[in-house]
């Protein structure tokens, strides 16, 4: 018996990404329900101003958010709501460009082994920076719950939306937590203890699909909108860029900007390796709901 009521967000229009998770979950013999998702495109600039608010959304992002972030958020908070108004103890919830892992069913099975507090585990989760992955979970905090997969705490907020499972009191709690008027994107939630208590399964069983990633709604608006934050946040070397294509040297600050990047990398990546050791090692603090 499925101990994990699953949902899968989906876009009507999306039929081809409706018609392969139905084959990915038909094929490890879960049940399911695709949850219609909210359009942000659709969405009348009444509707929008009437949940989202713009001025907390530059405060807190640094830049306006998408229709398709806000339709997003509202279609996991949906799910949340459902969670509560229909006493759903355990909950999966899936966007639908994922790949899933046959692990998953070792997860269903070993519930019980999760820390007795958690509210929202994540399957999928990754840091925007690329030196960071490999430490995201606190060793100390790691359980082993099957033969193949850890639940531990994370040292760092993760990005994550695409995956995870939470109980009624994390629905709960990020209900509380994102507030009344929308402000951040819900993977800032959802991959952040400091609004829901937290914990991820190691290694990761839940991955955007990359043909159906590139087709994401949400990441093209939210790639498009990342020129509002450089174009709000200059540089000096955006004003040597501008001199060097004036005197046709631009190629040659490209290399050297290359370089560059490359040398912050590597040198960022030992700062926080030092920085952030003894919460590698260390068991990490109980959580605390500070909302």
């Amino acid at each position: 018996m499925q101990n994990v009521k699953i949902f899968v967000i989906n876009l009507k229009k999306d039929v081809q990404k409706r018609k392969n998770m139905e084959k990915v979950l038909q094929g490890l013999n879960l049940e399911f329900e695709f949850i219609d998702a909210v359009y942000g495109k659709d969405l009348s600039n009444a509707e929008i101003n009437s949940v989202y608010d713009e001025n907390l959304a530059i405060e807190y992002n640094g830049r306006p958010m998408s229709k398709a972030e806000i339709g997003c958020m509202l279609s996991h908070l949906s799910i949340y709501k459902k969670v509560l108004e229909d006493n759903i103890q355990n909950t999966l919830i899936l966007e639908d460009d994922v790949q899933i892992d046959g692990k998953i069913l070792d997860v269903f099975n070993n519930i019980k082994s999760f820390p007795k507090d958690w509210e929202c585990v994540l399957l999928s989760y990754y840091k925007e920076t690329y030196y960071k992955k490999k430490y995201c979970i606190n060793y100390s905090s790691r359980n082993k719950i099957s033969d193949n997969l850890k639940v531990g705490r994370f040292i760092s907020p993760m990005i994550s939306g695409a995956g995870y499972i939470i109980n009624k009191a994390g629905a709960r709690t990020l209900l509380n937590a994102t507030g009344e008027r929308i402000k951040k994107p819900i993977d800032r939630y959802t991959g952040d203890e400091t609004y829901v208590n937290l914990y991820g399964i190691m290694p990761k069983i839940v991955s955007v699909d990359p043909y159906f990633g590139e087709q994401s709604n949400l990441e093209l608006e939210r790639s498009h909108l990342m020129g509002y934050y450089k174009e709000n946040n200059k540089s000096f070397s955006n004003v040597i860029r501008k001199y060097l294509k004036k005197f046709y040297l631009f190629q040659l600050f490209k290399t050297i900007n290359i370089f560059r990047q490359f040398l912050i990398r590597e040198i960022e990546q030992i700062i926080f390796i030092i920085k952030n050791f003894q919460k590698c090692i260390k068991k990490p603090q109980a959580y605390e709901n500070k909302n």
